[in-house]
């Protein structure tokens, strides 16, 4: 059986917040606008609320950013702070998902396809959140 419904991928940073979305089927994930962060966790699960709801998603599939031994960062508390903010007030399914090297692969993926260093700086976050979400969505199938 085909599981229906879109999944929301976040990349979480303190300056912008990296967004992609699956299709309906969950086969592909396509990469959003950024959201730009309010430097307020409370205020980012809003925005991310929000898009949850404007678009229709089931599930949100949250990138962790742990360190390369495996041990948790900075960022990686606070995206689990984030996870429990919207699971917490809105009820919403969070997954963590490992991302580490995601914006490593994402820079190096528009750089082969000819980006600039400012068109990258643009679009390395959501790229990174598709990634995220295509290996989540891999991985179900």
């Amino acid at each position: 059986m085909i599981k229906k419904g879109r999944v929301l991928a976040i990349d979480y940073g303190l300056k912008r917040i990296g967004v992609a979305l699956s299709d309906e089927s969950q086969f592909l994930a396509s990469a959003l606008p950024v959201i730009i962060s309010q430097k307020s966790l409370a205020k980012d699960a809003e925005a991310i609320k929000d898009l949850f709801m404007e678009k229709g998603a089931k599930k949100i599939v949250l990138g962790l950013p742990l360190h390369l031994d495996g041990n948790a960062s900075e960022l990686s508390t606070l995206a689990t702070n984030l996870a429990k903010i919207l699971k917490e007030k809105w009820e919403i399914e969070v997954i963590l998902q490992d991302e580490r090297l995601s914006t490593k692969a994402a820079d190096s993926m528009l750089k082969e396809q000819g980006f600039s260093r400012k068109k990258r700086k643009e679009k390395i976050d959501s790229s990174a959140a598709c990634m995220i979400l295509q290996n989540y969505l891999d991985l179900q199938f």
